[in-house]
């Protein structure tokens, strides 16, 4: 054995080469097939693991032989395996040692040894030395048996043909695949069993390996046919023999069943083409494959993607992380890989990506296999979420959101400065850190509401929030519920705002407002009783008008004064929240109320038998209050008409008079909603006909008449009538009180309870 000789150890552990060394040669070490792929030109003998990093020890013996058909090659799998064993052979290796039979370092040395001096030209087996196939030395029988056993142990069709084509060898597996007998092949041509146009398949790639100078073997696909008929799809390992001169003596080759593997690339390609991510194979760069859906999201055909450069398609910026990503798995410091990057297709438009990647073999060669995901609209949702949560952040409100049991799961920064909550320690804190038991209570029975009726919103009321100090805050929560993708309820989320200085104002307005009605109504008390008396006393009629009109002005201001308390009884102790009301039943009480209590107008109805609107619990005081100021500043005889009509979205009620009309100055200030000091109207009346109207959702409209009285429309939205007309959203009817429906009135007439549908605040 010559001295100076390098065997070259690919991925075995140090414990199962323990003892290599020899005088005879020097042992080096690497762990993956591209550091072995550097050493090809100058080794003498390479000793392989069967599982590398970045790909197989098969693999890194199909490299061997592409370079150094004659170069050595131990193959040292973990275990012995029958089919490992035939992909051994079939890919050239020289000895076949699985550490499980390897009792001590004489074994891998002895292996390594007979492997330096096996003569290459040596032919043994169904292939000769420089075809791959496995070479024992003569003087070596237990080697050579091992080998026959393992030949007819396959499940694989052996072969061997003489070079007239004819069956010189055939293993048992040939009748328990296709029924004939391997005694019955010899000298039979290989027609008996393989249809003609794969027979003329494989005369004709074996006429290609005699012309080439640097090939003598190949593989293809071909059927082989059973005695029965039928077609078994199989994949030709075949390799040239030659004898000592180089004189072709024919073939030698194996034939492996791939129904299976037929039907799984079938399986494979099906998913591959159909599914929705792009899928990609580059190998140095180049894209070797990819589904539709990746050249579709790219911007291309398939066809034109094959063999392009794959960073042309990757952003500038994320180039950089791509090639990392690669290396990093190339040098086996992780398997796969995890990245999200921008894609840039044929147009120049971006697309953003995320790429899981792993090394693969494909093609003989190590590539990079990527599943590609168009994440635009996740990246659009991020940013839309993103947004929110700053928007959130800039809220001065308390915003939350509550699961089912009532435990807090998100939590704005003003929440910090309301409360004094660190919003991170109070996640997972039930709501009741800052609230009482009565208002965790309401707050249940609004969220019950909210369930109950899917015509509702959401749903707003006050609470005293309890901050960290000690500290009560007086604070409106406005809730909505909090839903999965199928509607089940998950819990709620809310704002909840601070309304301190809201309550100061109103405290302040009321108590200003009672001082004022208070000081004004003695104050025109006193000048009327001082009136009568200088009537009484003075005779002058000049004097006695100027009187009259004191008088009439201080009863004006004292009715005002009047018509103010009444808005502020009404408006401050009713709801504002919407429900189904059926107008035509209440404004049918209301005619009848103003017949009696005004015998000398005439006032006309013109109703439908139903009108469903969705509106205040006060609308009709609206309308009675149109009819109300016509009768009373329209002359001795007024005549007034009340009228509904019903269209498929609106309701319209109309209320006309013969009187003098509204001034132009009143319908402009009311229409505008705000008044100034220059500019303001001369009663409350229209005032409190339009804040109900509103608050109602509709709109109000005067109507023109240069000759005659005045028209007013109220439109309001129309709703279909509730499944019960005695619901508690509901209300068909009501007694009139004093003249103006709930005017001054501290509960609605007939007895209605809190509604259940829309709310609507400022």
């Amino acid at each position: 054995m010559e001295s100076g000789r390098v065997v070259l150890v690919v991925g075995v552990e140090e414990s199962s080469t323990a003892g290599l060394e020899s005088d005879d040669w020097t042992v080096e070490r690497v762990g993956t097939v591209a550091a072995a792929s550097d050493t090809f030109d100058r080794v003498d003998c390479v000793v392989t693991a069967a599982d590398l990093p970045d790909g197989s020890g098969l693999s890194l013996c199909e490299r061997i032989r592409e370079r150094r058909p004659a170069l050595p090659v131990v193959f040292v799998p973990a275990t012995s395996d029958d089919e490992l064993a035939r992909d051994a052979v079939r890919a050239g290796v020289t000895e076949y040692l699985p550490v499980s039979v390897i009792s001590g370092p004489d074994d891998l040395r002895g292996a390594v040894a007979a492997a330096l001096d096996a003569d290459p030209e040596t032919t043994g087996g169904p292939g000769g030395a420089d075809t791959g196939a496995v070479q024992v030395s003569a003087d070596r029988t237990d080697e050579l048996e091992r080998y026959e056993t393992i030949v007819e142990a396959v499940d694989d069709l052996v072969f061997a043909f003489d070079e007239k084509g004819r069956f010189t060898f055939a293993n048992e597996a040939h009748e328990s695949m296709t029924g004939n007998p391997a005694e019955d092949l010899i000298g039979k041509h290989p027609a008996i069993q393989v249809p003609d146009e794969d027979v003329a398949k494989t005369e004709r790639i074996v006429r290609e390996l005699l012309a080439a100078d640097d090939r003598d073997h190949a593989t293809f696909e071909m059927d082989v046919i059973r005695t029965d008929g039928e077609r078994v799809p199989c994949e030709t390992h075949i390799a040239l023999m030659t004898d000592e001169d180089g004189e072709f003596q024919g073939t030698a080759g194996i034939v492996r069943d791939v129904s299976d593997r037929k039907e799984q690339e079938g399986l494979f390609s099906t998913l591959v083409e159909e599914a929705n991510d792009g899928i990609i194979i580059t190998s140095e760069g180049g894209i070797q494959f990819c589904n539709e859906q990746m050249a579709k999201m790219l911007g291309a055909t398939r066809e034109e993607l094959t063999g392009q450069g794959v960073h042309r398609f990757v952003a500038d910026e994320d180039r950089e992380t791509v090639e990392e990503m690669f290396w990093q798995r190339y040098r086996g410091e992780s398997d796969s890989a995890r990245y999200e990057i921008d894609l840039c297709t044929t147009d120049g438009e971006r697309v953003p990506v995320e790429v899981n990647t792993s090394l693969v073999s494909y093609q003989g060669s190590t590539g990079d296999l990527a599943i590609v995901r168009d994440i635009t609209d996740r990246r659009e949702r991020e940013q839309e979420l993103e947004l929110y949560e700053k928007m959130l952040n800039a809220v001065p409100d308390l915003v939350y959101a509550i699961d089912e049991a009532g435990r807090f799961i998100a939590i704005n920064e003003a929440g910090r400065e309301l409360t004094g909550w660190n919003p991170d320690e109070a996640i997972g804190e039930h709501v009741s850190i800052g609230m009482s038991e009565a208002d965790v209570a309401a707050g249940q029975r609004y969220v019950e509401q909210l369930l109950a009726d899917d015509d509702r919103e959401k749903a707003i009321y006050e609470m005293e929030l309890h901050r960290t100090d000690g500290e009560t805050i007086p604070a409106e929560n406005h809730v909505a519920l909090l839903t999965d993708d199928e509607g089940t309820f998950r819990g709620s989320v809310g704002v909840v705002r601070d309304i301190s200085d809201r309550h100061r104002r109103e405290r302040r307005l009321t108590v200003l407002n009672r001082a004022l009605r208070h000081d004004l109504r003695n104050s025109m008390h006193v000048v009327l009783a001082n009136a009568e008396l200088l009537t009484a006393e003075i005779d002058d009629p000049d004097l006695r008008d100027r009187l009259d009109t004191i008088r009439h002005r201080a009863e004006e201001v004292n009715g005002l004064s009047e018509k103010a308390r009444e808005i502020e009884q009404t408006l401050g102790t009713h709801e504002t929240e919407r429900r189904a009301v059926d107008l035509a039943p209440l404004l049918d009480t209301q005619v009848e109320t103003f017949r009696d209590r005004y015998p000398s107008a005439t006032v006309e109805a013109d109703f439908p038998d139903h009108a469903w609107v969705e509106a205040t619990e006060l609308i009709d005081s609206a309308v009675g209050n149109l009819v109300e100021n016509s009768i009373q500043h329209n002359g001795t005889d007024p005549t007034v008409t009340v009228s509904l009509s019903v269209d498929d979205d609106r309701v319209r009620v109309t209320v006309a008079d013969d009187g003098p009309g509204i001034p132009e100055k009143e319908r402009r200030i009311v229409k505008q909603g705000s008044e100034t000091p220059l500019d303001h109207a001369s009663g409350l009346g229209l005032w409190l006909v339009a804040w109900i109207t509103r608050d109602s959702g509709g709109t109000i409209r005067f109507e023109d008449h240069d000759d005659w009285g005045s028209v007013v429309h109220l439109d309001l939205d129309r709703c279909d009538a509730p499944e019960r007309a005695d619901a508690h959203q509901a209300t068909d009817g009501r007694a009139l009180d004093d003249g103006a429906g709930a005017l001054g009135s501290d509960e609605p007439a007939d007895g209605r309870t809190d509604p259940g549908t829309r709310t609507d605040h400022d």
